[in-house]
């Protein structure tokens, strides 16, 4: 399936202070609204090495990317880059991504691939608004969209970002996933956490759980 880029001006998103990265990496350009994609991020960076190259190409352009645990074109996609504004001098990008849709890596995956849409925006300084990355997708977008037929557009680009990524993370597994005990949601763990949450599969191994600061899991994703 194809990841798309929905490029429309978004309204209603905030943006979050800066979140600390891998060992010691601050993401001040790339803010996730939510601890665990905080995590997520923090995990990608450091068993994906596309992934690293990625983000530290990021934090040296002037984008600010908020990146928010939301539906993409009613649910019909699994992530999505929604919104850009700004000037020449600091743009805003919204990114989105469904964490209903796909398991833990895949969502690492899904995560670089619309980064790798925020890098093409940020190495053009012209796009500074929906009309002005339009206009750049039709000119590197494959498919419909660089024909001039659809306002969903692809590019080659971030589809091999996010098999590089994918590849990646199956060749550097979780270094602790093998001492995570299972949880069911609704289930009290108090044990060790990654961070302010860690994220857990259930018995099944399908089911993404997030155990909170109190200890209580909840349901972050379903099987695909």
């Amino acid at each position: 399936m194809w990841v798309v880029v929905v490029l429309a001006m978004a309204a209603g998103f905030q943006t979050t202070d800066s979140n600390q990265g891998g060992a010691g990496v601050a993401f001040t350009r790339i803010r996730p609204s939510e601890p665990y994609l905080t995590a997520l991020l923090r995990e990608g960076y450091e068993r994906s090495a596309t992934l690293h190259e990625l983000v530290d190409a990021l934090q040296r352009t002037n984008v600010i990317l908020s990146l928010q645990p939301l539906a993409c074109a009613g649910g019909r996609i699994r992530s999505c880059l929604v919104g850009v504004k700004g000037s020449q001098r600091e743009r805003h990008i919204w990114i989105k991504v469904d964490p209903q849709h796909t398991i833990k890596d895949r969502l690492i995956a899904a995560v670089a691939h619309e980064l790798q849409h925020a890098a093409e925006i940020a190495e053009d300084p012209d796009v500074v608004d929906a009309a002005s990355a339009l206009a750049l997708y039709r000119r590197i977008a494959v498919g419909a969209c660089g024909r001039g037929l659809s306002e969903e557009c692809e590019t080659a680009r971030a589809l091999a970002t996010e098999r590089r990524v994918t590849e990646e993370l199956a060749h550097q597994p979780d270094e602790h996933a093998r001492d995570i005990t299972p949880v069911r949601e609704g289930d009290d763990v108090r044990s060790r956490r990654d961070g302010d949450v860690d994220v857990r599969q259930d018995p099944s191994g399908l089911i993404l759980l997030v155990v909170d600061s109190f200890g209580a899991a909840r349901r972050l994703t379903r099987p695909c």
